[in-house]
Parts: C-alpha cells; sequence; structure tokens
C-alpha cells in the first residue's frame, strides 16, 4: 500500500489531499471454480475546516474509494460526503 497526504492552509482555511493506492494478492479463492482474487484499490480524500468561531471548527470531507477485484463480489466504488462540527473547551 502507497499512502501520500498533503495539508495547507489557504483563505483563512485549512485544506487537506490524500491518496493511496493498495495491491492485495490471496492465496485462496472464495468461491469455486475462481482464479485467486486480487484487488487493486484507489483512495482519494479531499477536506477543508473551516474556523466558525472560538474554539470551533467546520469540517467538510470528500471520501472516493473504487476497488476493482478478480472476484465480483469484491469489486464496488463508495463514495462518501462528511460534514462534521468540532468544538473544543
Amino acid at each position: 500500500m502507497f499512502h501520500a497526504a498533503m495539508q495547507w492552509q489557504w483563505l483563512g482555511a485549512k485544506w487537506s489531499l490524500g491518496q493511496a493506492f493498495r495491491r492485495a494478492h490471496f492465496d485462496g479463492v472464495a468461491f469455486e471454480g475462481e482464479v485467486p482474487r486480487q484487488d487493486q484499490t484507489r483512495m482519494l480524500d479531499i477536506g477543508v475546516e473551516l474556523p466558525v468561531g472560538p474554539e470551533q471548527t467546520l469540517r467538510l470531507e470528500f471520501n472516493d474509494v473504487r476497488n476493482v477485484s478478480s472476484t465480483r463480489l469484491y469489486a464496488n466504488h463508495y463514495q462518501q460526503w462528511l460534514m462534521a462540527l468540532r468544538t473544543s473547551w
């Protein structure tokens, strides 16, 4: 697995970007008659965090994960939006 991420400040917000790649090879098979499972996964994370008050931030994040697998059951595409309010005291 390879993962790279970066974070920076711009326009008064904290931005983040992450990218990951994974290759997995399995010794066995999940179903009779199939070839041994091999997966290739790509993950992308993009986020922005804004200050909304003293000790409070609002974070908006998007995650995208795509898995390509030799076993169709494990081939999928997943997307998620996240909005979070964080308070510190």
